[in-house]
C-alpha cells in the first residue's frame, strides 16, 4: 500500500510542478473487483497528504456512476 502513497505523492509533486492542484477534497479510490473478490477483500486506507481516503463502493465521475463491482445497478 506503501507503493500506492508513494505514487499520489509524485503525482502532486508533478501536479505542482504544471500549475495544476488535485483537490484533496474530490479525491477517492475504488477497487474494481468481481462480486466475489470485493467480500474477501481487506481495502485500507490511504493517506494523502494531511488527508485519509477511504475506498467507496461507487463513484461518480462526469455524470458516470463506477461500481466497484462493475456492474450497472446504480
Amino acid at each position: 500500500m506503501k507503493n500506492l502513497e508513494y505514487c499520489i505523492v509524485d503525482i502532486q509533486l508533478w501536479m505542482t510542478q504544471n500549475p495544476l492542484r488535485l483537490n484533496d477534497n474530490k479525491t477517492n479510490i475504488i477497487y474494481l473487483a468481481s462480486p466475489h473478490c470485493v467480500k474477501s477483500l481487506k481495502i485500507p486506507a490511504l493517506q494523502m497528504g494531511a488527508f485519509l481516503i477511504t475506498p467507496n463502493g461507487s463513484l461518480q465521475n462526469l455524470g458516470f456512476i463506477l461500481h466497484q463491482c462493475i456492474n450497472m445497478t446504480h
